[in-house]
């Protein structure tokens, strides 16, 4: 006779544990438990902006450049050339580094 899973199904047949092995105790995704495939150039500045608009605190360019599969000195120049975008385009936001980490700001 088989033990009880301590996983409960879900409707599609996956245990709902499954997914919770991978995420932290925040409730956040664990970047190290996923494989990232690296992502192409034309890609990299939009992935940046929707890690940034959903972060819930700065977010360094080391945790970036593994969230994106990117190396950090590619990810540093392009958010310094989004940093520049907005100033230039008279953005109601900033991009700002501060305390190790990138956030937005609105413009003051």
């Amino acid at each position: 006779m088989s033990q009880p899973s301590d996983a409960t199904e879900t409707s599609s047949g996956n245990a709902a544990g499954d997914e919770s092995r991978s995420r932290t105790d925040a409730g956040m995704i664990d970047p190290s438990a996923q494989t990232l495939a690296p992502l192409p150039p034309s890609e990299l500045a939009p992935t940046l902006e929707a890690l940034l608009l959903m972060a819930e605190e700065p977010l360094s360019t080391a945790i970036l450049a593994e969230a994106t599969g990117t190396p950090e000195p590619h990810v540093k120049a392009e958010l310094e050339r989004l940093v520049s975008f907005y100033d230039e385009t008279g953005r109601g936001f900033q991009l700002r580094h501060i305390a190790g980490g990138w956030s937005y700001y609105t413009r003051p």
